[in-house]
């Protein structure tokens, strides 16, 4: 007997219902992860653009761009952060391949009371684009959660359908 038989014969698609409610949180989780990323992580990407930060001689303290108390900005510029190939410390060495691609720099300690920031002029427009306020509303997040919310209830209704489908499916791809 197979795994997917077994597990309509036996009753055990419990552990089917789970997988499904967690897949329904997890994308929930991932839409509302990229709106703060967007929104809140990307209001200093465009603060230092707005600023004129472009290039180490223009380059700005945390302090000068409002941000010397947010912890999650000083979280992000550390070490493999979200702003690690967007945002350089004025002491850095910017290095470009061939496509014009920053390559990240590792960032493990640096005195947030004197550190000067700067995105790099060929960086400008993705760092726009990654980080663009238009389109990451909260009510996106909303319509996810209803969206998804009706898939899943749909999903739960038909399990047993398309379990039969993939088994019989399964079955014949082997014979």
């Amino acid at each position: 007997m197979n795994f997917l038989t077994e597990l309509l014969v036996s009753g055990g698609t419990g552990s089917i219902e789970l997988i499904l409610v967690c897949c329904y949180i997890g994308i929930l989780a991932a839409c509302a992860l990229a709106i703060y990323e967007k929104r809140v992580m990307g209001e200093f990407i465009r603060t230092v653009l707005k600023r004129g930060a472009t290039s180490p001689e223009t380059a700005l303290t945390l302090r000068e761009l409002g941000y010397d108390n947010k912890s999650s900005v000083i979280r992000a510029l550390r070490g493999n952060g979200l702003f690690k190939d967007t945002v350089f410390e004025a002491s850095d060495t910017v290095e470009f391949d061939k496509e014009s691609h920053a390559l990240p720099v590792y960032r493990e300690k640096f005195d947030p009371a004197t550190a000067r920031f700067y995105i790099p002029e060929p960086l400008k427009y993705k760092a726009e684009v990654r980080f663009e306020k238009k389109g990451t509303h909260i009510m996106m997040l909303v319509l996810a959660a209803i969206l998804f919310g009706i898939l899943l209830i749909i999903a739960l209704l038909l399990k047993d359908q398309v379990l039969v489908l993939i088994d019989q499916y399964l079955e014949a791809m082997r014979t």
